[in-house]
């Protein structure tokens, strides 16, 4: 007979957390160890947290730059016979995993086998999508190719920012953690493959990625807007050569028929919001700071340009 779960939780970010905590109340044989590290491109990478809530709850951690340096042995140590990763961005190397009965499974931010890969849930945000949902599947040989375990999905709307998708999202993995342990426990998981010819991509994605070009649609400014905010720094422009920070955004009905459509100026001032002119429609910048945080609004300025 096949042994029960025994795992190690690789958690980091608000899902990594909400994870944890559902499984500690629910499931709380299934945890093994855990491990988190430290994120320097988020605002707040819950590290701290989740390394609290181990201690406050008694449960095992280890730092992942101790736990890679002597994997094996503290897997054997604490008898893990799996490992899981949530909101984890490092390599697991084959060789910490191989051999264990429930070798490494992975929680991915898509509906594989569409957006592979880096930030998937910030590209689909980006590309205007509204059906997310995140994947449980086994390890593969390539980026996000393994076959899948378990699915769930949501219906984000276009209003939607990230921080509110990833707490949507939080609570599909808590379901899918809860499914995931129940199901390996009774031996009823059957992995499926991917349909290969059905894959798409999203490439890795840094702070140049969140400049505003002016000439784009003002819907796809909106989306960047959206998907690029806090827990992360932020959608950013220039204006009188000091940067600025647009985090909230709203698309405007009207777009005059301008003679020569000058990107990125202001075209007025509405309750203290700049409107400003994209390469198609116009956009009001409901939220705007500078890069101590400090809010730029109101406005006051109407002869202004952003580039």
């Amino acid at each position: 007979m096949r042994a029960a779960p025994r795992l190690l939780w690789l958690l980091n970010t608000e899902k990594g957390l909400a994870v944890l905590k559902t499984l500690a109340a629910e499931a709380r044989q299934s945890i093994g160890l855990v491990s988190t590290y430290t994120d320097p491109n988020v605002r707040e990478d819950f590290a701290a947290q989740i390394t609290a809530f181990c201690r406050a709850e008694g449960l095992a951690h280890v730092p992942w730059r101790n736990l890679r340096s002597s994997c094996r042995a503290l897997l054997e140590e604490h008898g893990v016979n799996g490992m899981v990763a949530v909101g984890w961005q490092y390599l697991i190397a084959e060789d910490n995993w191989s051999g264990l009965p429930y070798k490494l499974i992975v929680f991915h931010d898509s509906l594989l086998p569409r957006y592979r890969g880096f930030a998937p849930l910030a590209t689909g945000l980006i590309k205007g999508e509204t059906e997310f949902g995140l994947s449980v599947i086994y390890a593969g040989a390539a980026i996000d190719d393994g076959p899948i375990l378990l699915q769930e999905k949501t219906h984000l709307g276009e209003e939607v920012y990230i921080q509110q998708a990833i707490s949507r999202l939080s609570q599909l993995y808590c379901a899918a953690a809860l499914r995931l342990v129940q199901g390996l426990a009774a031996g009823e998981l059957v992995a499926r493959p991917q349909d290969e010819d059905k894959a798409t991509y999203s490439i890795w994605r840094n702070a140049d990625d969140c400049a505003i070009d002016w000439r784009c649609a003002a819907r796809q400014i909106y989306n960047l807007i959206r998907a690029v905010g806090p827990p992360y720094p932020g959608a950013f422009s220039h204006l009188d050569g000091k940067r600025v920070n647009v985090l909230r955004s709203e698309l405007v009905d009207d777009d005059p028929q301008f003679e020569i459509r000058d990107v990125g100026k202001v075209w007025k001032i509405e309750q203290g919001r700049p409107v400003v002119v994209c390469g198609v429609g116009l956009l009001r910048l409901s939220e705007l700071v500078d890069d101590n945080g400090a809010s730029l609004l109101p406005f006051a300025k109407l002869r202004s340009r952003f580039v």
